[in-house]
């Protein structure tokens, strides 16, 4: 598994923002078809450089919120041992990537800017999601509300954020949250929104699927 990790340009006290890239080049990274994953995991703030499209067919994404929606949210979820998926979540994300999508998250994480956890934190819980589950990108806000960043959602920098960095088909693209800002933030980007509360997250994916695409 190939990971981007872009930088950073605001001041947060933490190691750069390639310092895991070596371990992760170092790490197997071939899927059981034996072909490689590139993933991006990176900061979805403004002023912060993409990477060039990838070549290959144009494709719909599934924009995930993360907590609530891919795991149980505890309050403020950045270790290990407060991490837990929701019912059937992984399923989900495979039948997405099944069904041809990008699979993408698209979290607030004002921990890091109310300083409950560390990036570096945040950033090692993300990796091990990228190894659990088929996720093509993880775009994150670590700012503070009061900060009024563009991407904490509502805001929809870290939509666009992911648009520049692949090549979506946004007319069968959509997201699915558990707050308003989430629906907000799709509405805004021009994408349907769906809630979600509980239950099994895959067979939430399948009906999503069939609304989308009517």
């Amino acid at each position: 598994m190939q990971t981007f990790l872009a930088s950073s340009s605001t001041r947060i006290d933490r190691p750069p923002a390639d310092w895991r890239n070596e371990k992760l080049a170092n790490e197997s990274g071939v899927t059981p078809q034996g072909r490689r994953r590139f993933v991006i995991l990176r900061r979805g703030c403004p002023g912060i450089a993409g990477r060039a499209k990838p070549r290959g067919p144009q494709k719909p994404a599934i924009f995930f919120d993360r907590d609530g929606v891919l795991n149980v949210d505890h309050g403020y979820v950045a270790k290990m041992r407060d991490w837990e998926w929701t019912p059937e979540a992984i399923r989900a994300i495979r039948y997405m990537k099944r069904k041809g999508y990008r699979v993408i998250v698209v979290t607030n994480q004002s921990g890091i800017g109310r300083e409950l956890y560390t990036e570096e934190e945040l950033l090692v819980l993300s990796e091990f999601m990228l190894r659990e589950a088929p996720i093509d990108a993880i775009y994150y806000c670590p700012h503070h509300p009061d900060e009024r960043c563009p991407a904490r959602k509502p805001g929809t920098s870290m939509l666009e954020a992911a648009k520049a960095d692949w090549d979506l088909d946004l007319t069968r693209s959509f997201l699915i949250g558990d707050r308003d800002t989430d629906i907000q933030a799709a509405e805004r980007f021009g994408i349907p929104g769906f809630s979600y509360r509980d239950g099994s997250l895959y067979q939430f994916c399948k009906d999503a699927v069939r609304r989308a695409s009517t």
